[in-house]
């Protein structure tokens, strides 16, 4: 025995990694695209902050596991500036897919440039003042950028699953107690937002009807 006694225990490579019963990896947060969809515009896209929280919570997890420097990453912070952390999350899903021998058909730093564009646009009619733009129109604006955004996010969740080895998301498809609470909440945003959009002024002539000289 050529074995020294006096090293310290090894790691077996040669074992797979730990996969989930569907067999997914377990490297980023999977759901299928419908369940995205469904939670995303239900709720007027703030299902994305939670998207993002999840994604980047799974890296680090991972990360922690590898003892990866890495792992001293915030999914809150990520999540909260997520335009400025799309392209790393797109490369670590790209990067994975390639190290499991699943390569994507993917040009995920385009798709990154487009997210990004989308998010940036989403943050400047969010904050502009209401005498800018007409606030029925910045409104408008926000919705075809919610159901972009949407789009394209759905796309990369897409990819993330088929990096997973479930791409149909079949370990998270099924829309839970949660999600509907969540659900009802975005309806009445949808709600509010849509009469700030169409019914405003009318509504408040009504409330305030002007004096007659």
């Amino acid at each position: 025995m050529n074995q020294n006694p006096y090293a310290p225990p090894q790691a077996d490579m040669t074992q797979p990694a730990p996969a989930l019963a569907t067999g997914s990896d377990e490297v980023f947060y999977i759901v299928s695209q419908r369940k995205f969809t469904i939670l995303f515009l239900a709720t007027v896209g703030m299902y994305e902050f939670y998207w993002f929280y999840r994604q980047w919570g799974m890296v680090r997890q991972q990360r922690r596991l590898a003892n990866d420097p890495g792992s001293t990453l915030w999914p809150v912070a990520r999540a909260v500036f997520a335009l400025l952390f799309v392209q790393s999350l797109f490369s670590a899903v790209a990067a994975h897919a390639a190290a499991r021998g699943r390569p994507l058909v993917w040009n995920h730093q385009s798709h990154g440039v487009v997210l990004v564009s989308l998010l940036g646009a989403t943050h400047v009619m969010n904050w502009m003042p209401d005498t800018t733009l007409n606030s029925g129109l910045v409104t408008a604006i926000i919705f075809i950028l919610v159901f972009a955004t949407c789009y394209s996010e759905c796309l990369a969740q897409g990819y993330i699953n088929q990096s997973c080895a479930d791409p149909r998301g079949e370990s998270n498809k099924e829309l839970t107690r949660a999600n509907y609470i969540w659900i009802a909440l975005g309806c009445v945003l949808w709600v509010v937002l849509l009469v700030d959009m169409f019914m405003l002024e009318e509504f408040m002539a009504l409330l305030m009807p002007e004096e007659v000289d």
